[in-house]
């Protein structure tokens, strides 16, 4: 997913960034990472990749392999297209994020994800590093730094969400929906610190676990009471000699 993301977003951004520039578009373009974290280890992202319907061109997406679909975002119509990648463990969704592209590039330049606790709390952590994804040398040579970075940021809309298992505790570059997905806010033309801690609560093993705990607590208390009760006392048997007579 980072390779081919990477690399298709450089090629249609050099191509748009141009005419962007001569004509003072704005929110011409959209990359979009959607990454969720499951449980169990595993992982699955989906990417978008979109340009305005006004701006596009078949070029832009020249040799892709997936369908070009029309997207509508914030009241605008782009066409692009989106796919799923799915990942067996937090490991090797850090690897696709962080690869690089034929060219060198990279979508994050630091991602990882790491699960610790217990069985009963557990805490996701993650942090990362969004690439600078258009670099210095999309800007003009002697063109004002503040001036390229306001265009950008107009031209070029960057989406990232992640959604971690359990209640998001705290994060960095973001902010956190009712749904508990976050979203990120990306430069373009910039690095972007990201990082993000939740903790999930094992609900039904902790409530397995005490009523377990309860029910072996009775146990004890019933065999304590047992213990502690005395016997029966019986009274001793009259003692007869076997040669008294019996009189009736």
């Amino acid at each position: 997913m980072g390779v081919n993301m990477k690399s298709s977003f450089k090629k249609a951004a050099a191509a748009v960034c141009s005419a962007a520039m001569a004509l003072f578009m704005t929110g011409c373009m959209h990359i979009g990472i959607d990454i969720t974290v499951n449980p169990d280890g595993t992982a699955n992202a989906v990417g978008r990749y979109a340009v305005q319907k006004d701006y596009y061109s078949d070029e832009m997406f020249e040799g892709t392999e997936h369908e070009i679909q029309t997207f509508t975002i914030d009241g605008d119509e782009y066409l692009g297209y989106e796919y799923t990648s799915d990942y067996a463990t937090y490991g090797e969704l850090a690897e696709d994020m962080t690869n690089p592209s034929e060219q060198g590039d990279t979508i994050f330049n630091e991602f990882s994800v790491v699960k610790s606790g217990n069985p009963f709390v557990r805490t996701y952590t993650f942090n990362g590093v969004f690439a600078n994804l258009l670099g210095e040398e999309m800007a003009e040579e002697g063109e004002d730094a503040a001036q390229y970075e306001e265009m950008a940021n107009s031209m070029f809309k960057i989406g990232f969400t992640m959604k971690l298992p359990g209640k998001v505790k705290s994060c960095t570059g973001g902010t956190v929906g009712d749904d508990g997905v976050i979203t990120f806010e990306i430069s373009p033309c910039a690095e972007t610190v990201c990082s993000a801690v939740s903790q999930e609560v094992n609900i039904p093993l902790i409530a397995g676990t005490a009523a377990a705990v309860v029910v072996i607590i009775a146990v004890i208390a019933v065999v304590a009471v047992k213990s502690k009760k005395k016997p029966e006392e019986k009274s001793p048997e009259p003692i007869t000699d076997p040669d008294d007579e019996i009189i009736e």
